[in-house]
C-alpha cells in the first residue's frame, strides 16, 4: 500500500517563501496604483467640465483600457 503524503500549505523551501513574498509585494502595487487612479479620476469628474478636452482625453482612456481584450 502506497502512502501518500497531504500537500502542505505552507512552504518549505526559501525559494517559496520569496515568491510569496513577490504575490504580496505585486498585490499591494496592484491595489495602491488602482486607488490613485481611481482617486485621479473621480477629482477630474468633480473639478472639469464634462465637455473640456482633457476630460474627454481621461474619459477616451478609460473607455479603451476597458475594452481591450484579455
Amino acid at each position: 500500500m502506497k502512502s501518500t503524503t497531504p500537500l502542505s500549505l505552507m512552504p518549505t523551501t526559501p525559494v517559496a517563501m520569496f515568491d510569496i513574498w513577490k504575490v504580496g509585494i505585486m498585490a499591494f502595487e496592484l491595489w495602491s496604483t488602482s486607488l490613485s487612479t481611481i482617486t485621479m479620476r473621480q477629482h477630474l469628474w468633480q473639478t472639469q467640465p464634462f465637455f473640456s478636452p482633457k476630460m474627454m482625453q481621461e474619459n477616451q482612456r478609460m473607455v479603451t483600457e476597458n475594452s481591450r481584450p484579455a
